[in-house]
């Protein structure tokens, strides 16, 4: 848990000098047998109140994601259980100390789904006795030894669908496994601007998959590391989108439900894991290399089409040498209209018109045209993919082109903020 460690340390002395002489006391972790709910956590008052007679003085903490540093202090029960449950989708942790009764602290880590209890009383057999029936009251089960440190599989898949619609989906499905709000020890996106390969990290799942789930953003390597209800879960896809890497600590049972999610929605072929370490860290898939048909073997067969057939030698070079057409892939559009609020963000590449042997290129030159309603044309000649452009309020026509290739356009519908 991510604990302000000096102010756990300053509090726990100052709570053991209030204690009796020779008081013991004894901390456990735990996870709910159901999940850190906003119902679960709302029943905490009534059921902990046998524990919290004559409390004496109490302190309560709440951490927030969006401010995770600060820790907001409550004096009263009442308030501080009404703050979280206003707060509840941005409560990373909630905590309740108090001095002077037999449980010393709760702390309620909500994205990893886990609970800290610290019991008092005058011997081991009393605080044992004590700490098992706050246990059993809020329904908790022992947490796994270093649930997150090992990894218990590493798999590694070839992508032939990808959608990142389907990924994002994919991840939920994990999230849910992992109680729904997981902690994100690394989720970030990779996207390139010119020559420059920049990095957006994500310290919340919506976030993450709201980038990565538009059907067309343009972006490359993306990775996630998540961790709740004593699992993580590791994923990484290069940024040509043809790899898979899953680390895990799921042992089988939750491995089968975890691998559906993805091979239902993007059309997985598995591939032998060549990967060393063993953490559940979002390693990198493995590079394969230059396959010896595409490196050596064309020219030779085109060559031979060649001499067989005219027209099956057009239809070959156009396999390996494709026409390229420009793909507007940001702003997301519905039906060829964009509608946005805000600078206009403009990123492309260019893909094979038909089927092809060859991929996508990205960071291709182009000029940009933006045709407002009644007024001059707008020109941005030699512009690379991700270009922010600000707008009036207003219906435009943005049209992106490149030597040799058919311009692209799209609709965009710049709105006032409000």
């Amino acid at each position: 848990m991510e604990c302000n460690r000096k102010r756990g340390r300053e509090l726990y002395f100052w709570l053991m000098s209030r204690t009796v002489d020779d008081d013991i006391v004894i901390e456990r972790r735990y996870v709910p047998k159901a999940s850190i709910t906003k119902e679960w956590h709302a029943a905490l008052r009534n059921k902990l109140e046998p524990f919290l007679r004559d409390p004496g003085l109490i302190s309560c903490y709440v951490r927030l994601n969006s401010d995770p540093d600060v820790h907001r202090q409550f004096k009263d029960l009442g308030a501080f259980f009404s703050f979280v449950a206003e707060h509840w989708s941005e409560v990373l942790e909630s905590e309740i100390w108090s001095s002077d009764t037999v449980l010393v602290r709760i702390v309620c880590d909500h994205a990893r789904q886990g609970v800290l209890l610290s019991s008092r009383a005058g011997n081991d057999a009393a605080a044992e006795q004590t700490i098992r029936e706050i246990e059993s009251t809020l329904e908790l089960q022992a947490a796994a030894r270093q649930p997150y440190r090992y990894r218990r599989a590493s798999l590694e898949y070839e992508i032939k669908n990808w959608r990142g619609d389907s990924f994002a989906a994919a991840v939920r499905e994990i999230a849910n496994l992992l109680g729904g709000r997981p902690f994100l020890r690394e989720a970030y996106v990779k996207i390139f601007n010119g020559n420059i390969e920049t990095l957006t990290p994500f310290v919340d799942l919506d976030g993450f998959l709201q980038q990565v789930g538009t059907r067309t953003g343009a972006y490359g390597e993306t990775a996630i590391l998540m961790e709740g209800r004593d699992n993580a879960v590791g994923l990484r896809v290069n940024s040509e989108h043809t790899r898979l890497r899953i680390r895990t600590s799921f042992d089988l049972p939750a491995l089968d439900q975890l691998i559906n999610a993805f091979t239902d929605n993007l059309g997985l072929v598995q591939v032998k894991a060549l990967d060393s370490g063993s953490d559940v860290g979002a390693a990198s898939p493995s590079q394969r290399p230059e396959k010896p048909l595409l490196k050596y073997g064309i020219p030779v067969l085109v060559a031979a089409v060649t001499a067989a057939s005219v027209s099956g030698f057009v239809s070959l070079k156009k396999a390996v040498f494709p026409d390229y057409k420009v793909f507007i892939s940001t702003p997301p559009t519905t039906n060829g209209t964009a509608d946005i609020t805000g600078p206009l963000q403009v990123s492309w590449y260019l893909k094979p018109d038909g089927a092809s042997l060859r991929g996508i290129v990205k960071d291709v030159p182009a000029t940009i045209r933006i045709f407002p309603a009644g007024q001059p044309v707008q020109t941005f000649p030699g512009k690379m993919p991700n270009q922010t452009l600000t707008l009036a309020p207003g219906d435009y026509i943005v049209q992106v082109e490149t030597p040799d290739t058919e311009p692209a356009q799209i609709t965009v519908r710049v709105k006032p903020r409000k």
